[in-house]
């Protein structure tokens, strides 16, 4: 066949009988480069075939790639014919139809990663019941009154106890100051600033464990009462006649002391809107054996973290790593306290089960819940897509 009846054929793209022509002509001039390179060209034309059958290419880019294989077969004519040597890369471009497969792969593993990192810190807010809870503010605390009254309030000064909510043995219950009455009006109790404070009940008692810190504390008391009172240990003065219905008494901790301080009261507001470094919830637990052991502290709540919303039920270990969280409130509410606090940590897991797994969000939902950064991002993809295309196009036609 001659050579413009073979460029006739290009032209009226009858491929599969080019192809087979130039591959005998090539096989007859023992040009096997020219083969090889007819070979990678018919794998070209099959992959244009499959791909207007699927529509995966648009319009535009596949004409620029049927272009670019008739040109190629114009050149490996005009080689066989003039016996020239073949240029490679000016007939393939093998590469050509990858950059779409590449390009959505490089967009799958980004996806992939997005997914699969957590994000480094994640904003928090939290409501909770628990039975106890170790926390350590950072100012002073400050429990401030109210119109009820106390049925009991008692204080003592105790060894270390490294913040764990039990009742304490016989011994432990001397206490250096112990009121009774029949109304006990708390008028204000201070807890020095940086102390670590374990709460919780004891059989209806809202108990502190304070270490190192400064205390101190004014009250009323009206009616029939009895005042035990050691002053070895704190700082008191009482005003008024012991056997009048009414005195008020100050006390205050002589030196920075480890103190086992409980009063009794239904209902108890013991802060609010005030920061701390950390909080830990965790209770001892007595086993069968008589062995003890640490448990979660916590009955019931939910935490919401960056728009992601986590039930937390009775035995969930929540655990978390800042220095900066905020107590929105903190109230003994019956046998239990409630608490709302808000914060943001490095780390928020929760242990269910003996498993312990984190709730931070990975950054591919973190971005899909911030519609501020959903918007402008779809709107810089729209963009790259676009300067995309335009490339593509200028540089199929070059």
């Amino acid at each position: 066949m001659k050579k413009q009846e073979l460029l006739e054929l290009i032209a009226k793209n009858e491929l599969d009988m080019i192809f087979e022509v130039l591959l005998v002509l090539a096989a007859e001039k023992k040009r096997s480069d020219i083969e090889k390179e007819l070979i990678l060209l018919q794998a070209q034309d099959a992959q244009n075939q499959s791909n207007e059958r699927t529509g995966i290419q648009s319009y535009a880019e596949l004409n620029i790639s049927k272009a670019k294989l008739r040109k190629a077969l114009i050149e490996i004519v005009d080689v066989l014919f003039n016996n020239k040597k073949l240029q490679k890369n000016k007939t393939a471009k093998k590469t050509g139809n990858l950059k779409p497969l590449i390009f959505a792969g490089l967009i799958g593993l980004t996806l992939f990663l997005l997914g699969f990192i957590p994000i480094y810190k994640a904003e928090f807010q939290a409501d909770v019941v628990i039975e106890s809870l170790l926390f350590r503010p950072k100012l002073s605390l400050q429990i401030a009154s109210d119109s009820d009254y106390l049925e009991s309030f008692s204080i003592s000064s105790v060894n270390s106890y490294k913040g764990l909510i039990v009742p304490m043995n016989n011994s432990a219950k001397v206490m250096d100051i112990e009121i009774t009455g029949s109304s006990i009006q708390l008028v204000k109790l201070e807890i020095g600033a940086g102390a670590e404070i374990s709460l919780g009940n004891d059989q209806g008692e809202l108990v502190f464990f304070i270490e190192s810190s400064f205390i101190s504390s004014d009250l009323d008391v009206t009616g029939k009462y009895s005042v035990d009172v050691d002053h070895g240990r704190f700082q008191t003065t009482v005003e008024g006649e012991k056997d009048s219905s009414e005195v008020s008494l100050s006390f205050h901790a002589a030196t920075e002391s480890n103190v086992y301080l409980k009063f009794q009261k239904e209902n108890v507001l013991i802060g609010q809107r005030f920061l701390t470094d950390n909080l830990e919830f965790t209770a001892e637990e007595i086993k069968n054996d008589l062995t003890s052991g640490l448990k979660s502290s916590i009955i019931e709540g939910v935490i919401e973290i960056e728009g992601k919303r986590d039930s937390l039920g009775k035995g969930d270990l929540l655990i978390l790593n800042s220095k900066d969280i905020e107590i929105e409130s903190l109230r003994m509410e019956g046998n239990y306290l409630h608490l709302k606090f808000n914060g943001m940590s490095n780390k928020i897991q929760v242990n269910r089960y003996n498993r312990t797994s984190s709730l931070k969000p990975n950054w591919l939902q973190y971005l899909g819940n911030s519609q501020q950064i959903t918007f402008y991002g779809g709107i810089l993809v729209w963009i790259i897509g676009v300067l995309w295309s335009i490339w593509r196009a200028y540089s199929g036609e070059k």
